[in-house]
């Protein structure tokens, strides 16, 4: 059969190294691209589809201030998501703990 992908949102409470990487791949679905955790080479990926969109850094010891950033997707992977076919949109959603 077709091979299907998500795109997903996530947001991680901590900023532990590969969490996202770590956690989607335990359950069986690791990032197109990213080998070391399971994922695979795909021809219209060139690298691990991972972006952070947005960073957020509360205030720490050593700063007397927070830092925030946002980024667009980059064009390599606005380019491999044009070379899918979308099949299905779910609506937007999160899970609190």
């Amino acid at each position: 059969g077709k091979k299907r992908y998500s795109l997903v949102s996530a947001s991680p409470i901590t900023g532990r190294t590969h969490q996202i990487r770590s956690h989607l791949a335990h359950v069986g679905h690791p990032l197109a691209g990213d080998l070391q955790y399971g994922g695979k080479e795909e021809p219209w990926c060139t690298r691990v589809f991972l972006h952070a969109a947005h960073v957020k850094l509360d205030q720490f010891e050593l700063w007397n201030y927070g830092i925030e950033a946002s980024a667009p997707l980059p064009l390599d992977l606005q380019d491999a998501l044009k070379a899918l076919l979308l099949v299905h949109t779910a609506p937007n959603f999160s899970v609190e703990q």
